[in-house]
């Protein structure tokens, strides 16, 4: 009987995992390939260089980075689904007056006694109090985070 040499051993395990790691790999291509994914990383691959020397050299992506990070740190100790239900309301509500074609062709200078007077429209006295109670609670956390500066 022939005893198997060491080496030859070690080898063939060595064969075998990474006969295994080609397989998960082909899986995941194929996954990647059927929901698309893998187009998409192609032609990012391909655009790479030319990607990368977009956002090393435009200031306004710097920019845009450091206002992004900023507004993610922001939302760690942020309620999700108040945050949410507050998003949806306020930005679906906004984006209804910025479609009307009539939003910005009467637009006149107010003076204090005109202001008092749309005032007492029940749907500007609204939109003022909602105003005004994000400027209470931004207000207050700008004088809570900066009272030790």
């Amino acid at each position: 009987m022939e005893k198997a040499n060491p080496l030859e051993k070690i080898e063939m395990e060595k064969v075998e995992e990474a006969t295994k790691a080609l397989e998960r790999l082909l899986e995941a291509l194929a996954k990647l390939k059927e929901t698309g994914t893998l187009d998409m990383l192609v032609a990012l691959a391909e655009m790479s260089e030319e990607i990368l020397e977009l956002g090393l050299n435009d200031r306004r992506l710097h920019h845009a980075m450091a206002a992004g990070e900023g507004a993610l740190n922001s939302l760690e100790d942020v309620d999700p689904i108040n945050l949410k239900a507050n998003i949806e309301v306020l930005s679906g509500c906004t984006m209804k007056a910025l479609e009307n074609p009539e939003l910005l062709k009467n637009i006149k200078p107010m003076g204090l006694f005109s202001l008092l007077s749309v005032a007492k429209d029940p749907d500007v006295g609204t939109g003022l109090a909602v105003m005004i109670a994000l400027a209470k609670m931004v207000g207050k956390c700008i004088r809570e985070q900066t009272k030790n500066l």
